[in-house]
This record gives C-alpha cells, structure tokens and sequence, in this order.
C-alpha cells in the first residue's frame, strides 16, 4: 500500500485524512501498517479524495496512455519524459515548445 506516502505528500496525518473519509482516526495506522486491508468502499473513497487512482493507492503501476496504440518510438520518449523529475519534465517542455516555435 502507498497510502502513507501519498497522504504526506498532501501534508495530511492519519487522524486528518481518516476524518475527512468518515473512518476511525486508528484505522488509517492499521491500512499504512499492513495490519487490516481496507475494502473497495475505503479504497474508492480515499482515492477520490487524494485524487489518485486505487491501483496507484495499492502500488500497482499504472499508464494513462494506451500503448498498444503509439509507435516504439512515442512509447520510448514517453517512458523517459514519465521518469524525469519536475524541473527536467519542464526544461523538455519548454525545449520542445521552442522547437515547434520554430519550424
């Protein structure tokens, strides 16, 4: 389960997020522990409000893009855009926004 990392990175405790779904404050230790497994209900819910998907809330590795539809070549610059960090994600979008300025 990832919950523990995507709720800090919403800067939320346990008790915050547990309230915000209607669970127990102690529940949410339980889920980030591995001690209980939540149910779809708790799973739905927590991924609507940390706007993430329940395959990203359980560590399962998720694509948005079909890429049984894209050429080698697009799901390769893909690939590499997706592993970049933020700053190198906006320096290729901007590199490339040039380009395309200036055809």
């Amino acid at each position: 389960m990832k919950i523990k990392e995507i709720r800090e990175k919403y800067g939320l405790s346990q008790r915050e997020l547990a309230l915000q779904i209607g669970l127990p404050p102690q529940s949410m230790s339980r889920y980030e522990n591995g001690q209980v497994e939540p149910n779809i209900e708790t799973l739905t819910k927590l991924a609507d409000f940390l706007h993430v998907t329940i395959d990203e809330l359980v560590g399962r590795p998720t694509s948005l893009i079909n890429k049984m539809a894209l050429t080698e070549q697009e799901r390769n610059l893909i690939e590499k855009i997706l592993s970049m960090n933020e700053k190198q994600q906006e320096l290729t979008e901007l590199y490339i926004d040039t380009m395309l300025n200036n055809l």
